[in-house]
């Protein structure tokens, strides 16, 4: 065996180079190396890399770098509005020197709006409260939003003003970058071509693994980028390659220490609270036990750092809500309620269940128990408010006063047997009327009654009633060609 070749089978392999640096040094071992006569050639070809079974294959090394900031963009910086942002312009104020007076935040809010008014700053369309020492002033340009950020007034009454980041730039996620990059070559190499605006944070995202019992943080191909404006594109592009951008969700994050949401146990400044019975103290040195727990937000069986808590449910909302629209936690908490059990609750549900029924006529004296002082002030943990349930008194029966369906058949006029139009189409001739045979019936009877007395009446007088009544006879419209019935004596 040759010098050369024992060398390159000793030497370890260096850990600080990439994996190609190590066959191009193979590759040259081999070539350098002389080929004797009686050794037998290898049935690969001389350029071909042999196989390192001492060695195995190394991933390419991670870059250690976990955040990059653009010069110029740091949280320290100022941010403005751009003309093409869109409204509402808003700009927060707070105290410079800490808090007001120990006072509502109504009141602050109140105080801080006074001395804007009198300083009469124009473009202002409203002042709202934000919480304890801020409020937002929304402004009608975005000039007149970043000029105040300047104006003297801030400084001769100890105010400062700041744009909030969430009203002038969008977070997207993009996956998939190779972790051997570094986060400032990423920035570099990304442009966006749909949406005029630049990338101005990088972070890559980190998964945690435990390896012999110790937790370590790998890199991922998940990086979340900072965009400076209020529009997210959908795709960058990466040395030309097309990267969708997805909406950068905010998580949610709650302290072990106070429970509180929002910042972890390193950042808190709050006073210690126990997650299990909702005490003075660390939720790790509590004693109560699992029957036991109360949750400190909904008064549910179970810790406050639970998972299936309602108000982790609720800030989960919230985040999604921040994340979505970019605005304030403030009022993405106000669209949901809190789950927070009212007092009147917790009292209502430790009353005793078996309720007192009273009778409406004879009230009993007894039923309620004495409430004096003296009782309350020996036994304080029993309550005395009992559930009364009074029975309803019987509706008085009513008297029948009419039949409704009877009286509608008497007003309703009637329903006609042909159909409507039919007199119009069809005209009908008009029926004889029963009076017309009046004058001829009439005749007949004073001729009946005549007959009795031929005998009576002169002959005179006879012939001229006949007459008479023939006259009258002859004088009606006859409705048929029939004469009449009886024969004139």
């Amino acid at each position: 065996m040759s010098m050369s070749s024992s060398v390159g089978e000793n030497v370890p392999p260096d850990r600080g180079r990439s994996s190609l640096d190590s066959e191009m040094d193979d590759l040259s071992l081999i070539l350098n190396s002389p080929v004797k006569a009686s050794q037998k050639r290898p049935a690969e070809d001389v350029l071909s890399v042999p196989e390192k079974r001492s060695a195995p294959h190394l991933p390419a090394a991670a870059s250690n770098q976990h955040t990059y900031t653009r010069p110029g963009f740091d949280n320290n910086s100022v941010l403005n509005y751009s003309e093409t942002d869109s409204g509402p312009f808003v700009v927060h104020v707070s105290r410079s020197d800490g808090d007001f007076a120990p006072v509502s935040n109504h009141t602050r809010t109140l105080k801080i709006a006074q001395i804007i008014y009198n300083g009469k700053i124009s473009g202002i369309d409203e002042i709202k409260n934000m919480g304890r020492n801020r409020a937002a002033i929304i402004f009608k340009t975005y000039n007149e939003a970043n000029s105040f950020l300047t104006n003297p007034l801030l400084s001769s009454n100890k105010l400062s003003a700041i744009i909030p980041r969430f009203q002038v730039t969008r977070m997207g996620v993009v996956r998939q970058i190779p972790v051997e990059w570094s986060l400032e070559d990423l920035v570099s190499w990304i442009e966006c071509r749909s949406v005029s605006t630049t990338v101005i944070k990088a972070r890559r995202m980190n998964k945690k693994k435990k390896i012999d019992g110790k937790t370590v943080w790998e890199p991922t191909g998940t990086v979340v980028l900072s965009f400076l404006g209020q529009v997210l594109p959908k795709h960058v592009y990466c040395c030309s390659v097309s990267l969708p951008v997805n909406i950068y969700t905010l998580p949610t994050i709650q302290c072990l220490k106070c429970c509180r949401f929002g910042h972890i146990r390193d950042q808190c400044r709050s006073q210690a609270r126990c997650s299990r019975c909702a005490g003075p103290h660390e939720g790790n040195s509590c004693s109560v036990s699992e029957n036991n727990i109360t949750c400190l937000f909904c008064s549910g069986c179970h810790p406050a750092s639970d998972p299936k808590c309602p108000e982790h449910a609720r800030q989960r909302s919230i985040k999604l809500v921040m994340s979505e629209e970019n605005i304030s936690y403030i009022e993405a908490a106000r669209r949901f309620p809190s789950v927070r059990t009212s007092y009147a609750d917790v009292a209502n549900s430790s009353l005793p269940q078996k309720p007192i029924f009273l009778s409406r006529s004879a009230p009993s004296s007894n039923t309620l128990p004495s409430s004096s002082p003296s009782s309350s002030r020996h036994t304080p943990s029993t309550s005395y408010k009992k559930t009364v349930f009074i029975e309803k008194s019987s509706k008085p029966i009513l008297s029948k006063s009419y039949d409704r369906h009877a009286h509608n058949d008497i007003i309703s006029p009637p329903n006609s047997c042909l159909p409507n139009g039919c007199a119009l189409s069809t005209p009908t001739p008009c029926a004889p009327a029963t009076n017309d045979n009046l004058a001829e019936l009439m005749s007949m009877l004073l001729l009946n009654i005549l007959s009795k007395f031929n005998d009576i009446l002169p002959n005179n007088v006879l012939i001229q009633i006949h007459a008479l009544i023939s006259s009258l006879v002859n004088s009606q419209p006859k409705h048929n060609d029939e004469g009449p019935t009886m024969e004139l004596s």
